[in-house]
């Protein structure tokens, strides 16, 4: 896989090697509320699936084959753990975080920390913005200039966000710039295109994940966005489910 920039080319190995500084600046945003007493909610048909109610949708869906079983035997288990719905303590890279299947509005909703990656557009970050502002959780954005500690929200948008193709080394340094090397985070790749493009997109974070995991002291957990289209590597179990269900 080749870097290009500027009319020459380069592997995308030597360019994360070689391209070592960040171009960008940071901004933190902290949300206004204040995290209360939750419990895990799936949005369902119109009404909203809590309790004994959500484990008895989830039992059906296991029987229909909708899920797998591993997948609500996790569901339920969430379900009964309450005090894992606080995420204050957690920090999380998306890459991809305007995704509209990414987890940004229910991260940020449990307070966690998410450090958001997607392009410079500001309808995009005006969204983040506005979802982080509404939240007991934090968002850190990177910037392509610095602004005045009095800069609204409107004018953040416009100057936040990368280009993860154009701009791959200089994303990962910033991304090393901002994570602690202490602390485990997790990588989530949400990033999504149609046809050709996507195979480079996901390279891209590949590459930047690839060289996290290598610096980051405590080694961090990796989440991508699975669809019907990717080959997956599953349990026997999940195996015979889907089996017994066809």
């Amino acid at each position: 896989m080749q870097f290009c920039r500027d009319g020459s080319s380069v592997s995308l190995k030597d360019a994360m090697k070689s391209i070592q500084a960040s171009s960008f600046e940071s901004k933190e945003i902290r949300g206004s509320k204040k995290p209360g007493p939750r419990a895990l909610e799936v949005p369902y048909k119109g009404s909203v699936l809590t309790g004994d109610a959500l484990r008895a949708q989830v039992e059906l869906w296991v029987r229909r084959g909708v899920i797998e079983l591993d997948t609500g035997a996790a569901l339920n288990l969430v379900a009964g753990s309450s005090d894992w719905l606080d995420l204050s303590d957690h920090t999380f890279v998306l890459f991809g975080a305007g995704s509209a299947m990414g987890p940004f509005p229910i991260l940020m909703s449990l307070g966690a920390h998410v450090v958001a990656i997607d392009l410079p557009r500001p309808a995009i970050w005006k969204r983040l913005i506005s979802v982080a502002r509404d939240s007991p959780g934090k968002l850190t954005m990177p910037l392509t200039k610095k602004v005045s500690d009095s800069a609204d929200d409107a004018e953040l948008a416009e100057c936040a966000g990368c280009d993860l193709l154009m701009q791959t080394p200089e994303v990962r340094s910033w991304l090393k710039g901002v994570l602690s090397s202490s602390q485990r985070v997790v990588l989530g790749a949400y990033c999504y295109a149609d046809g050709p493009l996507f195979v480079r997109v996901s390279v891209a974070m590949d590459a930047i994940i690839a060289d996290l995991v290598e610096e980051l002291k405590v080694p961090p957990a990796i989440a991508y966005l699975c669809t019907p289209t990717d080959a997956h590597v599953c349990t026997a179990s999940a195996r015979d489910a889907a089996t017994d269900a066809l």
